[in-house]
């Protein structure tokens, strides 16, 4: 019997080479195999299951940590230099094609599609359509209210900025450790994945050396 084809909870795809999800599971690696992605852009800390570990290593994909806490009303609320941190990250076109993930693929995943929607110059009104059709009955106005209020110009990172070839196994790397330059060769990251707050941004495997067709920025 065939093994079946089945996409993970809220999959999506966001523009050419970005694709969004809820944590993919092992019943949805033979339909992330036919993506040929390159790297996971996790939004929150958790665990992959056993199979989907293997997966990404047996693979090579690179797996970035950009974790938040979700908006919760009325007090908590999500940190905007994580979020402008992940935002540079998916638009760097050779890491994709890639997988956006949060543990649904609702809000926080979708906090972040909306800010790109606004890099990207889409309405307000299609912007806050494309969040609640995905959100569903977990939309809150915090959510909204951060896509409408967040400066994306202060984002440091550019658009065509390289991430170094290979980080050897984990690293974390803090915001006192980056330059404003980049320099692949020692290993360093490039603006705009540091948090500036004096937080962590960790990039857990970088294994595979550019060489794929890259998604098309928009």
């Amino acid at each position: 019997m065939a093994s079946t084809i089945e996409p993970p909870l809220n999959f999506g795809l966001v523009c050419p080479g970005v694709f969004r999800s809820g944590c993919p599971g092992r019943h949805n690696l033979a339909f992330l195999e036919r993506l040929g992605l390159r790297t996971l852009v996790r939004l929150i800390d958790c665990t992959y299951p056993s199979a989907v570990q293997e997966w990404v290593d047996e693979n090579d994909v690179h797996v970035i940590s950009c974790c938040m806490t979700p908006n919760q009303e009325p007090f908590v609320g999500l940190e905007s230099t994580a979020l402008l941190a992940a935002l540079a990250v998916i638009q760097q076109p050779d890491l994709r094609p890639l997988l956006i993930h949060c543990i649904r693929g609702q809000q926080t995943t979708g906090v972040l599609v909306g800010c790109l929607r606004r890099r990207q110059r889409w309405s307000l009104t299609a912007t806050f359509e494309e969040y609640r059709r995905y959100a569903g009955p977990t939309a809150s106005m915090l959510d909204l209210q951060m896509i409408e209020l967040l400066d994306t110009s202060t984002q440091a990172q550019p658009l065509g900025t390289q991430m170094p070839a290979r980080l050897h196994g984990m690293s974390s790397v803090s915001s006192s450790q980056v330059h404003s330059t980049v320099d692949a060769a020692a290993g360093k990251l490039p603006p705009g994945y540091e948090d500036s707050s004096g937080g962590v941004v960790e990039i857990e495997r970088v294994a595979r050396d550019p060489g794929g067709s890259p998604g098309t920025m928009l």
